[in-house]
C-alpha cells in the first residue's frame, strides 16, 4: 500500500472516530435536556428485569493478531434491578461468543507439522452496581446501568 493511501486511510478513520464521538456527546446532551423537563415526577419503587440478545458484529482487536480474522457471534445478557424512585441497585450477566478464522498460509505444511485449531472465543461477565431510571410516561423509560464485576 503506498504511503499516500495509508495516510488517507488513517485520516478517514480519525475523522470517523471524531464524528462518532460528537454524535454520542450530542445524544447525551439531548437526553439530559429532555430529562430536565419531566412533568410527571419520579418513577415509583419496584423490580425490573430485562433480557437482551443480538449479534456481536464488531469484534476489533486493532490487528494485534496478524493471521487471525475475528468473525461476529452471539451476544446475550440479562439485567435485574430494584428501584427506589429513580435510583436502584441491580445485577447483570453478559455472554459473547466470537469465531476466529485463521488466514495463515498452511499450504506448505503437512498436517503432522502444523496442528491448526479454530476454537470459538467465549466471554462472560457478572456485575453489580447502581441503576438510574428516567420515566417520562407510563410507556417510556430510559435506564442507565453502572456495573462493576467479574469477567470470566
Amino acid at each position: 500500500m503506498p504511503k499516500t493511501d495509508r495516510v488517507g486511510f488513517i485520516l478517514n478513520r480519525y475523522i470517523m472516530k471524531k464524528i462518532f464521538i460528537l454524535l454520542c456527546v450530542l445524544q447525551t446532551l439531548a437526553t439530559a435536556i429532555i430529562a430536565q423537563t419531566n412533568a410527571n415526577g419520579a418513577a415509583g419503587n419496584g423490580f425490573g428485569a430485562s433480557l437482551r440478545g443480538g449479534y456481536d458484529w464488531l469484534p476489533t482487536y486493532n490487528n494485534n493478531t496478524t493471521y487471525i480474522n475475528y468473525k461476529g457471534g452471539l451476544a446475550a445478557g440479562a439485567s435485574f434491578n430494584y428501584y427506589w424512585g429513580w435510583l436502584g441497585l441491580g445485577g447483570d450477566f453478559d455472554y459473547i461468543q466470537n469465531r476466529p478464522q485463521s488466514t495463515y498460509p498452511t499450504a506448505a505444511y503437512t498436517s503432522s507439522v502444523l496442528d491448526l485449531k479454530e476454537d470459538k472465543i467465549s466471554r462472560m461477565f457478572y456485575g453489580i452496581g447502581p441503576s438510574f431510571k428516567y420515566q417520562r410516561t407510563e410507556k417510556f423509560a430510559a435506564e442507565l446501568f453502572l456495573r462493576g464485576g467479574w469477567p470470566i
